[in-house]
């Protein structure tokens, strides 16, 4: 019982090392659409040209390159593709059609000449709901026509042999290890 609760133990402690080794770092291809996070806080989003120990190229305009040093990234991303705001757009819109069409309903119940009571209470309501089913379509349509990039984040290759030495012939190996 000791012994398979002790290579259980020792299983488990041993299942995040090999998911860690089993990381992808192809994610960063040359052509590959990349966001540099930097400790500024600023992003750099733009194609993936290559990465060497030390600096990242990434072309962020048609005839603009940027090099990134490693120490000033705190992490790469790599867009996996789009989503639309489809929701977001709809979440937006109820509320701001029920609250125009609520307003509109009571100002225009609410004339003079017109006799005041129940009716106009559900009148606004009505409309409220109404207004809170048109805006949110309305919303969900406006959304669904603005796209957004969907990041995964990817590890910048920390293992890599370059050549080296004057003449070229002679090879470094580099790793980086952060804790």
């Amino acid at each position: 019982m000791t012994r398979s609760m002790l290579v259980l133990t020792v299983c488990l402690l041993a299942l995040p090392s090999f998911s860690q080794a089993q990381q992808d770092t192809t994610g960063l291809a040359p052509g590959r659409r990349v966001r540099v996070k930097l400790e500024k806080g600023d992003d750099i989003v733009g194609t993936f040209l290559s990465a060497d120990t030390s600096t990242m190229r990434v072309l962020t305009a048609p005839l603009d390159t940027a090099s990134v040093a490693r120490a000033a990234a705190t992490g790469v991303e790599v867009s996996v593709g789009t989503k639309s705001r489809t929701l977001a757009g709809a979440l937006i819109g109820a509320p701001v059609g029920a609250l125009a069409a609520a307003s509109i309903t009571y100002i225009a119940v609410g004339t003079p000449g017109l006799d005041s009571g129940d009716e106009e209470l559900i009148i606004v309501a009505a409309a409220a709901f109404g207004g809170f089913f048109l805006g949110g379509i309305g919303g969900a349509l406006i959304g669904s026509g603005k796209r957004t990039d969907r990041w995964e984040p990817t590890v910048w290759p920390t293992v890599s042999v370059q050549p080296g030495g004057p003449d070229g012939k002679t090879v470094a190996l580099g790793v980086r290890l952060r804790f």
